[in-house]
């Protein structure tokens, strides 16, 4: 019953901060998400109904991929690294289809790319772009929330690392990620690409999801062994995105009572017959 009313006070506060958010739009951006919603719905409406015919198609094309050898894996190499950098999107799909094409083989494209390619654009916003890195991070404050903590100058190389590794397990934006962190001035790469190459083996979830997508385009498959892969990508997509947002929720409380802890500093000055009394509080050191 608790958890319910828990449930029921979340998608109720959901619904509050987006009608908030839509209604301090202009009549303009009104009208455009209003059509995006609409162009969106459509599009899934239709990926839905003729869901078998598009997965035909992709395990089709899927063939002549895998069999180009390493021009098709340069092709996803490139379109990984792109995609890294933000604004760019299309991480999670690009991950699917390598799992497509590959198979549980694809996971070390994706792995080895996507840490090499996050640390590089961690680096070039932190070096090169740092008015555009602050940006970033100033639109997201989910990312903000993880940079507050991270920027502490007490923060040990060990607890940097283990704070970015429960950053890139939350569902963060990717690209935006990569390089709104880039305004943190003590954020190490070093910990950065050892956080992200840690955290890789998640996308083996992915990997996993477009293994199950090319069975169900088997043409050699039944119908009821196609429903069963069907069930099983469902019950795997929902349940790693359910777990990934449990781990954000409880994680994200705890980094803000850190955050609180942190910004606790209380200078009192009391002048009485020229007696002068400084009380400051500082925060305990934190252990992760």
């Amino acid at each position: 019953m608790y958890s319910m009313n828990r449930i029921n006070e979340y998608v109720y506060s959901t619904i509050n901060r987006a009608k908030t958010w839509f209604n301090s739009l202009t009549l303009m951006q009104k009208i455009g998400v209003v059509c995006g919603l609409i162009i969106h719905t459509t599009i899934s409406l239709l990926i839905i109904i003729n869901y078998q015919k598009i997965i035909e198609t992709i395990v089709n094309a899927s063939g002549g991929i895998r069999e180009s050898g390493t021009t098709g894996v340069f092709v996803f190499v490139i379109l990984l690294s792109l995609v890294s950098f933000p604004p760019l999107i299309g991480f999670s799909s690009l991950c699917l289809i390598i799992g497509i094409v590959y198979g549980f083989q694809g996971f070390w494209i994706v792995a080895i790319t996507s840490s090499i390619m996050s640390t590089v654009s961690l680096c070039v916003f932190k070096y090169q772009l740092k008015g555009l890195s602050r940006k970033i991070i100033e639109s997201n404050e989910n990312i903000k929330l993880f940079a507050s903590v991270i920027k502490d100058e007490d923060t040990t190389f060990m607890q940097e690392i283990f704070i970015l590794i429960l950053m890139k397990l939350c569902p963060l934006p990717y690209s935006l990620t990569n390089g709104g962190l880039g305004c943190v001035p003590h954020l190490s790469p070093i910990a950065f690409f050892i956080a992200c190459t840690v955290c890789s083996p998640k996308y083996l979830i992915q990997i996993f999801m477009g293994v199950q997508l090319r069975k169900i385009g088997d043409d050699d498959k039944n119908n009821y062994k196609k429903s069963i892969d069907l069930a099983v990508f469902i019950i795997t997509g929902l349940s790693f995105a359910t777990l990934s947002m449990l781990l954000y929720r409880r994680l994200k409380v705890k980094l803000y009572q850190r955050q609180q802890r942190n910004e606790l500093n209380i200078d009192e000055v009391v002048d009485n017959d020229n007696v002068t009394l400084s009380v400051s509080v500082s925060p305990p050191p934190y252990s992760p």
